[in-house]
């Protein structure tokens, strides 16, 4: 009798794989006997998409921002050696870094495998110094992965106002 197994498997790197198979019996007269097969596989590339979104459209000088990136593994295939990372905009200081690590004036997440049709969400804060000129905050989110072609990214912008200014004068009582 003969029994025919499939195995399924994704491969997550590119590499060569080994795979033996050993049938055995207990039966004096069926013979043990061994296969091998080597197999090259490649992994899949991947497509990743990535947003970003302030939580206000404006605000005053001296206010904080609050952003929410998220990023998106668009494909079936996982997404490898995932890095997202927002350039942070001048005239502003980092509140909440939602995890992430300050690379220069970037502010870097890393994911070593984000499985396909999956997401995830980083939540920061920002503060736009208090003497930053009119106009507008421009603060964009880039996402790459090792299996991805091309790299991604969005831009967030809010108009910054002139805030109020401290009042003049002295103390009260």
């Amino acid at each position: 009798k003969s029994e025919i197994i499939y195995i399924k498997a994704q491969a997550i790197r590119t590499c060569q794989i080994i795979n033996t198979a050993i049938q055995s019996a207990s039966d004096a007269d069926l013979v043990n006997t061994h296969s091998t097969v080597n197999t090259n596989i490649k992994a899949g590339q991947t497509r990743l998409k990535v947003t970003k979104k302030a939580t206000r459209s404006r605000v005053r000088t001296g206010e904080r921002i609050k952003y929410r990136i998220v990023v998106r593994n668009i494909t079936f295939s996982p997404a490898l050696d995932v890095l997202v990372c927002d350039k942070l905009p001048g005239k502003t200081t980092i509140v909440r870094s939602g995890g992430g690590t300050l690379q220069g004036n970037k502010l870097c997440w890393k994911i070593p495998y984000l499985e396909g049709k999956s997401s995830r969400t980083f939540r920061i804060t920002l503060r736009v110094d208090r003497y930053t000129s009119v106009g507008k905050v421009v603060n964009t989110a880039v996402a790459s992965a090792a299996n991805a072609k091309r790299v991604k990214k969005d831009t967030a912008s809010v108009k910054v106002k002139r805030g109020t200014s401290p009042s003049s004068g002295g103390v009260t009582g």
